[in-house]
């Protein structure tokens, strides 16, 4: 079997020799076989349907995922907050009187504000509105 055509020619001949000596129950048999056996990958229906099966499922997950995070956000806020309200009590507490601002947070070390994150940090805590009569920090309203 040198090439493909001749592996076909060989098949060929003996599928002819078979039906000569096979009885018709049997041959009809072989010949829904090899028509079965000649399909090979996926039809075009068949990859439509699986795109749309896991666009379905993609846009499910979206739904889901984007309010999760929006809620983590707010939970964080909230913590944020709460951690401020707790270092400003300490303050008032270690000296007699509340912190100006945030920035008398980090100077006094508070709140670290050395690495590039602990700066990211800061800025992000430094949008929070301060009460100094009060001492207390809130989330601002947009």
């Amino acid at each position: 079997m040198g090439s493909a055509s001749e592996s076909k020619k060989e098949q060929a001949r003996r599928f002819n020799i078979r039906s000569c000596l096979c009885p018709p129950e049997t041959f009809h048999q072989e010949v829904l076989n090899m028509k079965r056996n000649k399909k090979n990958g996926f039809s075009l229906l068949e990859v439509i349907a699986a795109v749309v099966i896991l666009a379905v499922v993609a846009a499910a997950t979206v739904a889901t995922v984007a309010p999760m995070r929006q809620k983590s956000e707010d939970k964080l806020a909230i913590q944020d907050v709460a951690s401020l309200n707790a270092m400003s009590q300490t303050y008032y507490l270690e000296k007699g009187y509340f912190p100006s601002s945030i920035a008398y947070l980090v100077r006094e070390g508070y709140i670290a504000n050395t690495t590039d994150s602990e700066k990211t940090r800061y800025k992000k805590l430094a949008k929070y509105t301060y009460d100094k009569a009060t001492g207390t920090f809130s989330i601002p309203t947009p």
